[in-house]
């Protein structure tokens, strides 16, 4: 299996059929997923954010739009679609990474996802947060 059909395998199993024992079949026991939290995660820490993930949008699927292998690593782009359980909103965030693969398992990560706009979708965050952000801000006045 080439590490484009393992990552498009992985991520279908995973995030489209909602196999959580895909997250034991393809990621090696010792694995660095970063980008997802603050924090890389390991494969237990990946289990919970993935189980949290699905507890909040039940209908979630993850799909690999493009993807490029140059040696041991892929590059991949997607996007994650479903609704949210709360707020009844659907959310759609597009995203991508790397990995690395060793051995027919995947060893490392490096992902980013469009998160804000996530928040924004599901009503956490307000939509002009970003507006407010690309604005210029006023310059202080002297003394305060």
């Amino acid at each position: 299996m080439s590490n484009t059909e393992l990552i498009r395998s992985f991520y279908d199993r995973l995030w489209c059929q909602h196999d959580a024992v895909a997250i034991f079949d393809f990621l090696a026991e010792d694995v660095v997923l970063n980008g997802l939290s603050v924090e890389p995660l390991d494969r237990d820490r990946f289990l919970g954010f993935y189980e949290r993930m699905c507890e909040l949008v039940p209908d979630i699927r993850v799909d690999v739009t493009h993807a490029i292998e140059q040696n041991d690593w892929i590059c991949m782009r997607g996007f994650a679609s479903g609704t949210h359980r709360y707020s009844g909103n659907p959310v759609t965030v597009w995203g991508g990474g790397f990995a690395r693969i060793e051995g027919g398992r995947i060893v490392q990560t490096h992902e980013t996802w469009d998160l804000l706009s996530m928040m924004i979708q599901i009503g956490r965050v307000p939509r002009r947060v970003t507006l407010d952000l690309l604005s210029p801000r006023p310059a202080r006045a002297a003394g305060s």
